[in-house]
């Protein structure tokens, strides 16, 4: 499908989608923490972490840059939201000891990096079906998370409702 929309150029690095949106989808988790700060009127605490994740960020790009190149790049970027959402964890954490399921999360964080781990090692030999393989792998998330109880009846039983009142 990306063949259809992008030139040679494009697809030559689009290797690197994967791992920019693995960045975003770390940065996400920004929302949680900034809604603390914010509540308890400390949006002050923006302006710190935001500060120290700049600093932390040039100096990575600095170096892996100058290492690694664009590999180099896209380390730094997500080792920067790792360290904006660490910081924000503290700080919010330092408001409100509110308990974040963080086994939870690193267990989700596992089973995608398994899946993207196995798709990157099967990509080449399966081109002819990459969409098929993709749409697999996408579909294995929730079901892995289920047999490994990342998902239980409770969240189950929340997905049952929320589709029966849209249903309705």
């Amino acid at each position: 499908m990306i063949s259809i929309f992008a030139n040679e150029k494009y697809l030559s690095v689009s290797w690197l989608i994967p791992w920019i949106s693995l960045a975003y989808f770390i940065g996400g988790f920004k929302i949680f923490f900034l809604a603390t700060a914010s509540l308890a009127d400390r949006t002050d605490l923006f302006v710190k972490t935001g500060f120290y994740t700049i600093i932390f960020n040039i100096i990575l790009n600095y170096f892996l840059i100058r290492q690694f190149g664009v590999i180099g790049a896209v380390a730094s970027t997500i080792l920067s939201y790792l360290i904006l959402i660490l910081l924000l964890l503290i700080t919010s954490k330092s408001i409100n000891q509110f308990s974040w399921p963080i086994k939870k999360i690193l267990h989700g964080f596992c089973i995608a990096a398994l899946l993207i781990t196995v798709y990157l090692g099967i990509k080449d030999l399966t081109k002819e079906y990459d969409i098929f393989i993709k749409f697999i792998l996408l579909l294995m998330f929730p079901i892995t998370s289920i047999f490994t109880r990342l998902i239980g009846k409770k969240e189950i039983n929340g997905l049952k409702y929320l589709w029966n009142s849209m249903v309705k």
